[in-house]
C-alpha cells in the first residue's frame, strides 16, 4: 500500500481512539457511543481495502501492450475482486483497534465502578513502576505518546524512537539492562493507548495533589 495513505490512516485511527479517550473523561454518553467508533474504524478499512484492490488491478493491467487492454484488463480485474466479499471488522486494523478502544472502555468502567479509592492504588500502582515506564528512556522527559516494543515490553516516546533508528539502523531497546539483543524495528512497535490513559491519569492525579 502506498505509505502516505497508510500513514493517513494510521493517523486517523489514532485520531478517533484520542477523541474516544477524551470523549469519556469531558464527554456525555452521546459522545462515548463505542459503536460510532467502530463504524468509522470499520471505514477506514473498507477504504484500506479498495486501495489494496486498486494496486492488484493496476500490477495486472501493467502486463498488457495497448491503453486499450490496459483499461480493459483493469475493469476485469476490478469486477472479479469486487465479487469477493469484504468484511472491514475481519482486518487486523480493525481488530487492534476495536481492542485498544474496549481496553479504554474497560479501564474507564473499573475507575467509575471501584470510586476515587481504587484510583488511588492503581496510580500508587504506577508511581512504583514510574521510574522505569513513565519517562522516554531516550529523553529522560515524559512519555504523552507512548509505543510499546513488543519483543520487550518497554515503552517510548513514539516520536523519538522513530527518528531514534531511522538514524541508527542497529539501534537496540534504550532501556537499560533491558535483555532483549533484537535491534529495534518499526514493526515492533504498536500504539499503547491503555498505557497511555494511565498516563493521563497519573499526570492528574498529581496535578491535584500539587494544588491541595
Amino acid at each position: 500500500m502506498n505509505a502516505q495513505l497508510k500513514s493517513d490512516l494510521e493517523n486517523a485511527r489514532q485520531c478517533l481512539l484520542d477523541t474516544y479517550n477524551l470523549a469519556l473523561t469531558f464527554g456525555g454518553p452521546d459522545t462515548q457511543d463505542v459503536e460510532s467508533y467502530l463504524n468509522l474504524a470499520a471505514d477506514l478499512s473498507v477504504i484500506s481495502e479498495q486501495f489494496k484492490r486498486h494496486e492488484a488491478s493496476l500490477e495486472l493491467a501493467k502486463e498488457t501492450r495497448t491503453m486499450k487492454e490496459f483499461v480493459d484488463e483493469y475493469k476485469r480485474q476490478q469486477q472479479n475482486l469486487e465479487k469477493k466479499k469484504c468484511n472491514a471488522k475481519n482486518t487486523s486494523e480493525f481488530k487492534n483497534f476495536r481492542q485498544q478502544l474496549m481496553q479504554m472502555k474497560s479501564l474507564q468502567d473499573e475507575a467509575s465502578a471501584s470510586g476515587r479509592g481504587a484510583s488511588r492504588v492503581e496510580c500508587d500502582e504506577f508511581v512504583m513502576e514510574s521510574e522505569i515506564n513513565v519517562y522516554d528512556p531516550i529523553t529522560k522527559q515524559r512519555m504523552a505518546n507512548p509505543v510499546k516494543n513488543t519483543l520487550c515490553g518497554h515503552h517510548y516516546e513514539k516520536c523519538y524512537i522513530l527518528e531514534a533508528i531511522s538514524v541508527n539502523k542497529r539501534l537496540r531497546c534504550p532501556v537499560a539492562g533491558c535483555g532483549n539483543k533484537q535491534f529495534v524495528q518499526q514493526q515492533h512497535l504498536v500504539d499503547d493507548n491503555l498505557f497511555k490513559v494511565r498516563l493521563q491519569k497519573l499526570a492528574e492525579q498529581q496535578e491535584s495533589e500539587e494544588e491541595e
